[in-house]
């Protein structure tokens, strides 16, 4: 199955808003800062993606890839956090790690797919 910019971009924005439904499992006195950092990565990982145009050039395509990358690195890595301090439940994490590693997933193909086409020839 190919995956489209608007399949990541509609994944993208379905994750944010499960970050956000997490942000109320979480003691809003305590862990403010890993909180702040995960919000802040959960939300621009949709604002990178909504940023691709499908009919942009394959450098273009990759150089967005990319850049929502980051913030899904970002975003894993605070989800790590959160988990291994018990921060919140197991069944609570899940339902935001499942459609983080599908959107990891995702930009990664993409990434590579586009990655080939630049090598290739295609775009400039």
């Amino acid at each position: 199955m190919k995956i489209t910019i608007k399949d990541i971009q509609e994944i993208s924005f379905q994750f944010a808003l499960t970050a956000v439904n997490l942000r109320t499992k979480l003691d809003p006195d305590s862990n403010n800062y890993i909180l702040g950092e995960f919000m802040k990565s959960a939300t621009a990982i949709g604002m990178h993606a909504n940023m691709i145009k499908e009919n942009s050039s394959p450098k273009v395509l990759f150089n967005a890839a990319q850049s929502a990358l980051k913030p899904l690195k970002a975003c894993d890595y605070w989800l790590k956090l959160i988990e291994q301090g018990k921060l919140i439940d197991k069944k609570e994490i899940k339902k935001v790690r499942t459609p983080l590693d599908k959107i990891l997933e995702m930009l990664e193909g993409k990434s590579e797919e586009v990655k080939g086409q630049t090598r290739i020839g295609f775009g400039s």
